[in-house]
């Protein structure tokens, strides 16, 4: 694996040198590749570190070398302005809770691959993406892990491909990870960016990739079906309803193929199930929720004695023993699943402060973007945000930040 990851890193400085688009291309291609795991000296490591840090180092030389440092630094600093107090206060705070944090060693190794190599990626992708056709080829880069993702949970299902324990019993599958969540955690945010895709490709009448980026949902969605990722199937759910209701409400000619559309659904019963599902997971009425419940509780009674600062990075799982009353029957997991009480825990009040700034100017640029762009835009933006949301919600540390901070890398210049 060494070997691998020192050719890895030689291959992608080059290819960043000469042709620092491409190299992104292939990283967005290759997001999966931090399950492959590695030691350098007792430091761990993951291959789609090395692809971050060798395309960083890449575009840099390539700056100096080719004397365009102040020209390419500009366009960073611009497309910086929106966003760069929040996610200096956020970098900060995320140093701060090493410090914090019991377990320094974890921590620093979270804050490294969760906070500085996914800022990293965001900033090579403001500093690099130049106009629309390279936005083009980010999303296309996007969907390639999504069909290969996807095609392997296909057969998994369907072809005996082995599914690791304890999930062959309830057939769900995992396609390359460890476990079924990660497959919607993974796929969703990029389906949802496929949508706008598409609807971009019908209107420009490509029939090839009209068919490819069809291919890639229907696979992606199937994928997550058959992992059973509850949030996952929501938010796509989400997404698309409110797709079409953009549609309906920006094009006029999209009226009557939408009114027959609902009432096919309505007339199946699929809307009533789909709600009453719904309503059980949001009110948290099945196990499930009420296993949320209790860590919720459990965390909050720990987070009266850390208010500030939080447990610190990687710290949730020790501060939370005392404070851990369902121990007979529930294992401590590695974050309390609820998006305010993630980042509370593991940054602390400014931490949370700083991720809800981001948040609010995320939403504005969204929001201008529904106001200035063509129809498929504004049904990319709003339904990325149902997403996105989402994803923030439900992504443990086990799924990487970077295809987030891509996705938002997307629509912030967009």
């Amino acid at each position: 694996m060494i070997f691998l990851a020192i050719v890895t890193f030689l291959a992608f400085i080059y290819l960043t040198y000469k042709n620092p688009l491409l190299a992104l291309m292939a990283l967005c291609a290759l997001l999966p590749t931090y399950l492959l795991r590695f030691e350098i000296f007792m430091i761990p490591g993951t291959i789609l570190e090395v692809i971050i840090w060798a395309i960083f180092f890449g575009w840099f030389f390539s700056l100096l070398w080719k004397r365009r440092v102040g020209e390419d630094l500009k366009i960073l600093k611009k497309r910086l302005q929106f966003i760069k107090w929040p996610l200096a206060i956020f970098f900060i705070t995320s140093i701060i809770a090493i410090f914090v944090s019991p377990e320094k060693l974890s921590a620093l190794g979270v804050w490294r691959a969760y906070f500085l190599e996914s800022i990293i990626t965001f900033l090579l992708l403001l500093a690099i993406i130049k106009n629309k056709n390279d936005f083009k080829k980010i999303i296309f880069g996007l969907s390639i892990p999504a069909l290969y993702i996807s095609l392997y949970a296909i057969a998994q299902r369907f072809f005996g491909a082995p599914i690791p324990y304890p999930w062959q019993n309830e057939l769900r599958i995992t396609s390359i990870f460890e476990y079924p969540n990660a497959v919607g955690l993974f796929l969703a945010p990029i389906i949802i960016l496929m949508l706008g895709q598409l609807n971009k490709t019908i209107k420009q009448k490509n029939k090839k990739t009209i068919i490819y980026y069809l291919l890639v949902i229907i696979l992606s969605v199937a994928a997550i079906i058959f992992a059973k990722s509850d949030g996952a199937i929501f938010s796509v759910i989400g997404a698309g309803i409110l797709f079409i209701l953009l549609n309906l409400f920006f094009n006029k000619k999209y009226k009557s193929g939408v009114v027959i559309l609902l009432l096919v659904l309505l007339a199946g019963g699929l809307l009533f199930s789909v709600l009453e599902m719904a309503q059980e997971k949001i009110m948290l009425q099945d196990w499930s929720g009420f296993v949320r419940l209790t860590i919720w509780g459990e965390t909050w009674n720990m987070l009266h004695n850390n208010w500030f600062f939080g447990a610190g990075l990687a710290g949730y799982q020790t501060a939370i023993v005392p404070f851990h009353e369902s121990r007979d029957w529930m294992e401590i997991f590695l974050y309390p699943h609820n998006i305010i009480l993630n980042f509370w825990s593991e940054l602390g009040l400014i931490g949370l402060a700083s991720f809800l700034w981001l948040l609010e100017k995320f939403g504005k640029v969204c929001y201008a973007s529904i106001k200035s762009s063509p129809l498929w835009k504004r049904a990319l933006n709003s339904p990325l945000r149902t997403g996105t949301s989402e994803y923030f919600k439900y992504s443990p540390r086990g799924v990487r930040g970077d295809l987030i901070f891509i996705i938002t890398a997307i629509c912030a210049m967009s």
